[in-house]
C-alpha cells in the first residue's frame, strides 16, 4: 500500500466519520428541541394543536440538515472511491 492510498483512506474515513457526526448532532438536537416543546406545553397547561405542530415542525428542522450533511458526505465518498478506481 502506497503512501497516496493510505492518505485516501484516511481522509475517506475522516469524511464518512464527519457525515456520521452531522446526523447524530441533528438528531440530537431534535430531542432538545422536542424537550423544549414539552416543557413549554407543559407550562401553557393547554396548549393549541397549531403551537405544538409549529414547534414540531422547527424541532425537526435540524435532524432534517443532519440527514442532508450525511447523504452528501456518503455520496462524496463513494464518489471519491469509485474515481479512484476508474482512472
Amino acid at each position: 500500500m502506497n503512501r497516496n492510498s493510505e492518505a485516501y483512506n484516511k481522509y475517506k474515513s475522516l469524511a464518512n466519520q464527519a457525515a456520521l457526526l452531522g446526523l447524530v448532532i441533528g438528531l440530537f438536537n431534535a430531542i432538545l428541541g422536542l424537550v423544549g416543546i414539552f416543557d413549554a406545553v407543559e407550562a401553557m397547561g393547554d396548549a393549541s394543536p397549531s403551537l405544538v405542530a409549529g414547534g414540531l415542525k422547527v424541532a425537526l428542522l435540524s435532524p432534517l440538515f443532519g440527514f442532508l450533511t450525511f447523504i452528501l458526505g456518503r455520496t462524496g465518498t463513494f464518489v471519491l472511491g469509485w474515481m479512484s478506481r476508474n482512472p
